[in-house]
């Protein structure tokens, strides 16, 4: 009984036919709701009702009707002003290029050390960079070459937001690579690093996928660059021994080794290796450096 005095109202049927349902009709001219089993539809990043585009990890809007690669980062500058391209592998971000940068977070200076004799070098117990053979033009292609006094420094070498890549980062990069990029199944297994294993290459091809298709790369091997990380072959300098362009390309990792404090490890990329390889360094070494996002 309802209406009149009985201070009811007379139910009616929903969009779904149910009487005194509570289905409504969406944004999308779809009944929704109630018994329907279906949920009202909603706007995407792009603006799109039911659309598919996303926010990846780098807070771009991709996907769907955005025509924005759902890989896309935006570049990152550093405090000396040097912009970086940056890439999606897996589930973190990368720079696509070397660091540069000749100051530290906070607007302090690196010591350039590219003029130092090997001797000098070599005694360096803070942070500073050099580049192959003083050539001045190096860092534009490779970026520059750190010691570790200047990657472990508490004012930061990277840019804000972002950070030298652990030991156990590096390792996430190359099991994706292995697995998604190569389709292996022993990935996990041939990136278990033992601990006191000394220069060792190890998986498939890992290092093909990661060098850049460049004519500075050495030797006869395939560079694919399927991940993007875009590998260039910028040597490194140590006390008595620097290693041209065209070789290999090393990086620090964050992470000192566990068994001896002065030893730190670090990556490389060989020109005549098609695997990645690993071992550790003394802080005196310069080798090049990749950051990865926060």
């Amino acid at each position: 009984c309802v209406e009149g005095d009985t201070g009811l109202t007379a139910c009616t049927e929903d969009c779904n036919g149910d009487f005194g349902g509570t289905a409504i009709i969406d944004d999308c001219n779809q009944c929704v709701e109630g018994d329907t089993g279906l949920t009202a539809c909603t706007e995407d990043c792009n603006g799109d009702l039911n659309g598919d585009a996303y926010i990846n990890q780098c807070d771009i809007c991709v996907g769907g009707n955005t025509d924005m690669d759902i890989a896309h980062c935006d570049p990152i500058t550093d405090i000396d002003g040097n912009v970086y391209q940056t890439i999606i592998i897996g589930e973190q971000v990368w720079m696509m290029e070397n660091l540069k940068v000749t100051k530290y977070r906070d607007g302090t200076s690196i010591n350039d050390g590219s003029a130092y004799s090997n001797a000098t070098w070599s005694n360096l117990t803070s942070g500073a960079y050099s580049f192959y053979g003083q050539d001045t033009t190096y860092a534009n292609t490779y970026g520059l070459l750190y010691n570790w006094y200047a990657v472990d420094d508490d004012r930061k070498i990277s840019p804000e937001g972002w950070h030298v890549p652990t030991h156990d980062e590096w390792t996430t990069l190359e099991r994706y690579i292995c697995s998604e990029l190569g389709g292996y199944s022993n990935c996990d297994e041939e990136f278990t690093y033992d601990a006191w294993s000394d220069n060792e290459c190890m998986g498939n091809n890992e290092g093909e996928k990661m060098k850049a298709m460049d004519s500075t790369w050495l030797g006869s091997l395939q560079s694919t660059n399927e991940s993007n990380f875009s590998a260039l072959p910028g040597g490194l300098r140590a006390d008595d021994y620097s290693e041209g362009t065209g070789y290999t390309a090393n990086f620090y990792t964050s992470t000192k080794t566990g068994f001896h404090a002065d030893l730190i490890w670090h990556r490389t990329l060989k020109w005549s290796e098609s695997k990645v390889c690993r071992d550790y360094v003394q802080k005196m070494y310069a080798l090049s450096v990749r950051c990865i996002k926060d």
